[in-house]
């Protein structure tokens, strides 16, 4: 059943033209862009305050101060046309009341506007002081200096402090008794109408695994209120599946779970995907995603079926609502002899118009590569970072 495999190009797959590889960007230059649009936004402000109060006033020093006080209005604007164009681009059902979009961005343009006071205007001070000495020099270069410096600097220090929050993120939730595993993996879609034995038996000789078990699983997906840094996007979830030989020595205290014959935890997952960067000319481009997993075991002899009904400490950690979104798969696991590829073929429940591929690895990069480019090579499969809550074939 050998198939040319599909590289990026082929985007959309669904019925509903669903874009399959979504990449956040470079965190620097997602700020970089935000704040010089923001700065652009509020120096446009002040040009046309400063004009409109010169008819009113010659006064020096309100002409001065016009356009510096008036701006800062300005770092609202494109925050506000966002979440306008986002309350009226999402369909009903997901439509939020316009308030909570509007005081995102009220949020959002805030933060703008502190970095420019404490970064943009200190900055144009110190050079509008200091080249003063050289009287030569245009207002408008060192107007345009000042700019681009102060954005660099804001750019750096903004992705520089999402780390530190990230890793505070992290410490805390490890310090409440939540484990933690870290791994690449890589999502590849099927279609369903191809027989599963032949594509497991393609995979164990082609990358030399062996099936260590078939489990069932059983996933809620909550919507939640967790940040997102630098590229980093939180899923929160319940998930119950079947207890398996390889887990059951991390689990032997919890026995009201095991009395359930499943494991049961709740998950927070931060998921970033990114290109791959290749260093020789390949006729793929692939993209695997950085996840970290956090899991605290739920030692309950019923799985709850609400964030609500988890200990306090827990639902204040996780800030998840009461919404959520139900799938039901069966998992093929396969691993390699060193138990480092983890391959997984997921099997939704009921008549889905694909299953998927996902290859998990905790380190080596060159077979997780190999391993891409051989599911590419082997099979007709359609790359994707979508999470399975984000397909829209799993709902």
């Amino acid at each position: 059943m050998h198939s040319h495999g599909h590289s990026h190009s082929h985007k959309h797959i669904s019925s509903d033209n669903q874009e399959m590889i979504c990449l956040p960007g470079s965190p620097f230059w997602n700020v970089f862009r935000r704040f010089g649009r923001d700065e652009m936004s509020a120096l446009a402000v002040s040009i046309v305050a400063t004009i409109l109060v010169s008819f009113y006033t010659k006064s020096a020093i309100l002409l001065a101060l016009a356009g510096p006080v008036i701006e800062k209005i300005g770092f609202f604007f494109p925050h506000f046309y966002e979440a306008w164009k986002n309350y009226k681009t999402q369909s009903l059902p997901k439509q939020k009341p316009a308030i909570i979009y509007f005081k995102k961005a009220l949020e959002n343009g805030a933060v703008s506007l502190l970095e420019d006071v404490l970064v943009h205007d200190p900055v144009y001070v110190l050079l509008f002081l200091s080249l003063s000495f050289y009287s030569g020099i245009p207002v408008w270069l060192m107007t345009s200096f000042s700019f681009l410096v102060a954005v660099i600097i804001v750019a750096w220090l903004e992705v520089g402090f999402t780390e530190l929050r990230y890793r505070y993120f992290r410490r805390q939730i490890l310090k409440s008794g939540f484990g933690i595993d870290s791994y690449r993996e890589a999502r590849f879609l099927i279609q369903s109408t191809v027989d599963s034995q032949k594509v497991i038996s393609k995979l164990q000789s082609g990358l030399g695994l062996k099936i260590v078990e078939k489990i069932n699983y059983h996933d809620r997906y909550f919507e939640n209120n967790l940040s997102n840094f630098s590229g980093r996007a939180p899923v929160v979830r319940l998930r119950n599946r079947t207890l398996s030989a390889r887990v059951n020595k991390l689990t032997k205290d919890l026995t009201k779970m095991l009395s359930t014959g499943d494991m049961q935890t709740v998950q927070v997952i931060y998921t970033r995907p990114q290109e791959e960067v290749i260093t020789k000319l390949d006729q793929f481009r692939f993209f695997p995603v950085r996840k970290d997993k956090f899991f605290w075991f739920i030692d309950e002899q019923k799985m709850p079926d609400t964030i609500s009904k988890l200990p306090e400490d827990i639902q204040k950690l996780i800030k998840a609502g009461e919404q959520y979104k139900e799938i039901f798969f069966k998992r093929v696991i396969l691993l390699d002899k060193t138990d480092t590829l983890y391959v997984a073929i997921d099997l939704p429940n009921d008549n889905r118009p694909y299953c998927v591929i996902e290859l998990k690895i905790r380190k080596n990069p060159d077979l997780f590569l190999k391993a891409m480019r051989f599911v590419m090579t082997e099979f007709s499969v359609q790359h994707t970072t979508r999470s399975k809550s984000e397909l829209q074939f799993f709902s």
